[in-house]
């Protein structure tokens, strides 16, 4: 289940990736998806908005939170954090 911008501005579930920039909504997701996101990631400010994306959208927890932006699993949020620490590294910046 995904979501896609229909002509008069809603969100309406249809396909396998999320408005957030096509990471994809599955209990089993796929790590090349996000890791192929991941490198089009230029700041560490986006990384931030990325990663913490619950936070930034304002979702509470709930079944509505979890359809949205699924929790990250442990091997997504170390492909997020070698991504900040090669982000770190390319600005000259101590981790």
């Amino acid at each position: 289940m995904g979501w896609t911008w229909d002509v008069i501005g809603c969100y309406t579930l249809d396909r396998q990736d999320t408005p957030l920039r096509g990471v994809q909504v599955s209990n089993k997701r796929d790590l090349t998806i996000l890791e192929r996101k991941l490198k089009t990631v230029s700041s560490l400010d986006e990384l931030y908005g990325f990663a913490n994306r619950r936070k930034v959208l304002g979702l509470q927890d709930g079944e509505f939170a979890d359809r949205v932006a699924p929790r990250w699993t442990e091997d997504e949020r170390r492909l997020i954090l070698a991504r900040k620490y090669e982000l770190e590294k390319l600005c000259g910046m101590k981790r």
